[in-house]
C-alpha cells in the first residue's frame, strides 16, 4: 500500500494522529484543540471529514485539558483504532481535517 502525505488547503488542517480517549472508543468522535476548531469554524458536535488513504466523517469535540501536558498539544487529533483503520493510518500519521458543510 502506498502512503501519500496529505495536502492542506485553506479550509483544512493537517493534524497528527494520536489515540482516542477510552470513553470515546467506538463513538466516531475526533478530538482536536480549541484553536484548530476555531480556525475551521467548528463548534462542539459539528461533523468533520478526516482524510488520509480514505475518508470518514466523525463528530468533532474539543480535547480534554489533560492534553496540555503533552509536548506540542496543538496540531493533533485523537481518533480511535476503528476510525484509523477505515482511513488506513496509525498513531503518528498525519490526516486532513475539514468541516462538513
Amino acid at each position: 500500500m502506498r502512503i501519500t502525505k496529505p495536502k492542506q488547503d485553506r479550509a483544512s488542517l493537517v493534524l497528527k494522529v494520536l489515540d482516542a480517549y477510552v470513553g470515546d472508543l467506538g463513538k466516531s468522535i475526533a478530538r482536536i484543540d480549541h484553536d484548530s476548531m476555531t480556525s475551521l469554524g467548528l463548534s462542539a458536535g459539528d461533523l468533520i471529514s478526516i482524510q488520509a488513504n480514505g475518508s470518514i466523517v466523525a463528530r468533532c469535540l474539543p480535547r480534554n485539558s489533560t492534553d496540555k501536558n503533552i509536548g506540542n498539544a496543538k496540531g493533533i487529533v485523537r481518533i480511535d483504532h476503528m476510525t484509523r483503520g477505515k482511513i488506513g493510518v496509525s498513531v503518528g500519521y498525519t490526516v486532513i481535517i475539514r468541516k462538513v458543510q
